[in-house]
C-alpha cells in the first residue's frame, strides 16, 4: 500500500500553490521566490524539499487514486490557489485530467500527454515539421542490433531496454544512437520559450538505460548554442539576421571578448520589435544599432589587446553594411594609432 506521508506540523497558513513532482524541490523554490507558500507532493520528501516546503506529502506513485487521496486530506486544511507539476505525471493522464477538472493547473493539459503518447502520430507531426529524431518502426526490425525498445508511457529513461525481445502492446522500436546524452531547460507560454540553460546527463549505465544524473554544463558547441537560442524568435527578419550574429560572435571568441546569452536574447527581440516600431528598422538597421549599443562599448584597451579585434570587426560590418558601427569603430581605430589606447567613450 502506497505510504502517504505527512511531514512538519500544520501550518497557520491556510492557502498555496500545489506542487506535484517526482523530485519537487525546484518548483517548490520557484514557487517560495515568488511569494506564494508551496504545498508539495513528491516521491522522496528530502530534507532540502521539507525546508522549504509550507508542507510536504511523500507518495509512492501518481495515480489517482493515490494523488486525490491526498488532496482530499489536503483541502481539509489549505485552499489551493495554483497547481504546478512537473515529471512524473507524463504517464498519468487520468490524473492531469482530475486536477484539471478542480483546479487552475498551469502547464500543459491531459489531452496533451495523451497525444504526446500516441508515439504513431507523435513521429509523424516531427517529420511534418522537420524535426531530427531516431529511426522509429511499430513492427520488428530485420536486424535488431542497434536498436532499442521503448514503453510508449515512459519517463527517465525507465523500461527501456536493447531490442533482445518481441515488443509488447505498449511498446516500439527506436534505433540507438551513440553520442551524448544532454537536455534544454526552459519556460514556455505557447507561442514563445525563453530558454534557461543547457544540460549534460548520464544514464545508469551502458545497459540500463534510467536517468542517474544532471549537471549544468553545455553539450553543445557554442554557435548551435546560439542557434537553438534564435529558433524561439520566429520572424523572417531574424531567420535573416541569426546567421550575422553567430558569425558576430565568432569574430569575438577568436579573442575571448565574445557576448554571453542574455545579450544575444536582446539583440534578436530588438530585430523583431523594430520592425513595428514607428521607425520600422530593417533588420540589418536594427542589428547595426544593437552592436553600437551592445557590443562595441565593452571594447576599451590597449594596441595590443585591440588591434586586431577592431580590424576583424571593421571588416565584418563593412561586409554586411552595417555603417554605424562601422564609423565608430574607425574612430577608435584611429585613437588605437594616435594614443596606443582606445575605449568606446572618445
Amino acid at each position: 500500500m502506497t505510504d502517504i506521508r505527512r511531514i512538519d506540523g500544520q501550518k497557520s497558513v491556510l492557502q498555496g500553490v500545489l506542487v506535484i513532482a517526482s523530485a519537487g524541490r525546484m518548483l517548490a523554490h520557484a514557487v517560495r521566490q515568488a511569494g506564494y507558500s508551496p504545498l508539495v507532493i513528491d516521491l522522496f520528501a528530502d530534507q532540502d524539499t521539507d525546508a522549504i516546503a509550507e508542507q510536504l506529502w511523500q507518495v509512492d506513485n501518481f495515480s489517482l487514486a493515490v494523488v486525490q487521496a491526498v488532496i482530499e486530506r489536503l483541502l481539509l486544511s489549505y485552499k489551493i490557489q495554483w497547481v504546478i507539476y512537473g515529471s512524473g505525471l507524463e504517464n498519468q493522464p487520468e490524473t492531469l485530467a482530475y486536477l484539471t477538472e478542480h483546479f487552475n493547473v498551469t502547464g500543459n493539459d491531459s489531452s496533451l500527454c495523451r497525444r504526446l503518447n500516441c508515439k504513431q502520430s507523435f513521429f509523424k507531426q516531427l517529420d511534418l515539421l522537420e524535426v531530427c529524431h531516431p529511426d522509429v518502426q511499430f513492427y520488428p526490425p530485420k536486424n535488431s542490433t542497434g536498436w532499442l525498445i521503448k514503453p510508449v508511457k515512459h519517463a527517465g529513461g525507465v523500461g527501456i531496454s536493447w531490442c533482445d525481445r518481441a515488443a509488447g502492446d505498449n511498446e516500439y522500436y527506436q534505433r540507438f544512437c551513440q553520442g551524448e546524452a544532454g537536455s534544454v531547460l526552459f519556460c514556455a507560454n505557447g507561442e514563445q520559450y525563453e530558454l534557461i540553460g543547457f544540460h549534460r546527463q548520464w544514464t545508469v549505465n551502458q545497459d540500463n538505460f534510467a536517468f542517474a544524473g544532471i549537471i549544468n554544463e553545455a553539450f553543445l558547441p557554442e554557435k548551435q548554442q546560439q542557434i537553438v537560442r534564435f529558433s524561439n524568435l520566429k520572424n523572417e527578419d531574424l531567420d535573416a539576421g541569426s546567421d550575422v550574429i553567430v558569425e558576430l560572435l565568432m569574430v569575438l571568441e577568436k579573442y575571448n571578448m565574445h557576448f554571453g546569452y542574455r545579450v544575444a536574447d536582446e539583440m534578436a527581440r530588438f530585430i523583431i520589435l523594430s520592425k513595428h516600431s514607428i521607425n520600422k528598422f530593417n533588420w540589418k538597421e536594427s542589428l547595426d544599432i544593437q552592436i553600437l549599443q551592445k557590443v562595441l562599448p565593452k571594447l576599451h584597451g590597449t594596441r595590443a589587446k585591440l588591434e586586431d579585434p577592431i580590424k576583424d570587426l571593421i571588416d565584418y560590418c563593412n561586409e554586411h553594411g552595417f555603417t554605424r558601427s562601422e564609423g565608430k569603430l574607425k574612430n577608435m581605430q584611429i585613437n588605437l594609432d594616435k594614443n596606443g589606447y582606445a575605449s568606446f567613450i572618445e
